[in-house]
């Protein structure tokens, strides 16, 4: 993960997915970014977490496919209570994916697993700059 050093010192992260391998690679991935990072295994987790820390957190990652809450559920209960979070979809099972229920829910980014370190770092870096223009 050579190349671009990202500043987002004061900004939160929620990262919501019940696979531990990926939570294990996007704390790596952001480690040297100062991001606040959130963990939820699942969408009852990452709700919860969005109500404790809503206002710490400016861009929610999530899996469609958990335990519980879907990503789709969760994205839209986000979208509702919380709209200046940006979401962003993560999934490997592109082939079940409805980009339109995506949109529906307030994901405006889609990521597929696997993707590249700084693909995710570079998403989400032009969703903090647009944010901070605004």
């Amino acid at each position: 993960m050579q190349g671009i050093n990202y500043n987002w010192f004061g900004e939160g992260i929620l990262f919501a997915d019940d696979d531990i391998y990926s939570h294990m690679l996007l704390e790596k991935i952001f480690q040297r970014t100062g991001a606040k990072l959130f963990h939820a295994h699942n969408g009852h987790e990452a709700i919860d977490i969005m109500k404790k820390s809503g206002h710490e957190i400016n861009v929610a990652i999530i899996d469609i496919i958990m335990p519980g809450l879907n990503g789709y559920e969760v994205a839209y209960l986000i979208d509702k209570n919380f709209p200046d979070v940006s979401l962003i979809a993560y999934t490997a099972d592109t082939v079940s994916l409805d980009i339109e229920k995506c949109r529906q829910c307030g994901f405006i980014k889609l990521l597929t697993k696997p993707t590249l370190p700084n693909r995710i770092l570079s998403e989400i870096n032009n969703l903090m700059t647009v944010k901070n223009k605004l």
